[in-house]
């Protein structure tokens, strides 16, 4: 898959409602779908096109992936620019709610004991 940015794949801006992704969602997967090609070369661009289209709507059509796309694309909640110090940046990692910026709650981490 491409590392493009998955609101350019949907043709939608950043702050989208879900029904704008979704009806983007459907206009794209509508016109790349590689069974509506009539020609080979038409069926394999599309074809990679309708899997970008797809995985572009996997992620953004979730609230919970969709907010640590954004997350991860702008950084900004981690780090910022001229402000970023080692400590800075391990207290905005684990500090960001009970989920945590990797998205994995404090009951789902191993529990090792140091001794």
């Amino acid at each position: 898959m491409s590392k493009r940015d998955f609101y350019e794949t949907l043709g939608v801006n950043r702050t989208a409602s879900d029904d704008e992704i979704k009806k983007a969602y459907r206009n794209m997967a509508r016109r790349h779908h590689p069974d509506l090609q009539t020609e080979e070369a038409q069926k394999k661009s599309s074809e990679e096109k309708f899997k970008e289209v797809n995985e572009a709507y996997e992620t953004l059509s979730d609230q919970q992936k969709r907010k640590r796309y954004d997350m991860l694309q702008t950084g900004s909640d981690l780090v910022e620019a001229d402000s970023a110090t080692p400590s800075t940046i391990s207290s905005r990692i684990f500090s960001a709610g009970s989920e945590g910026v990797l998205g994995q709650s404090a009951a789902t981490t191993s529990s090792t004991t140091w001794t």
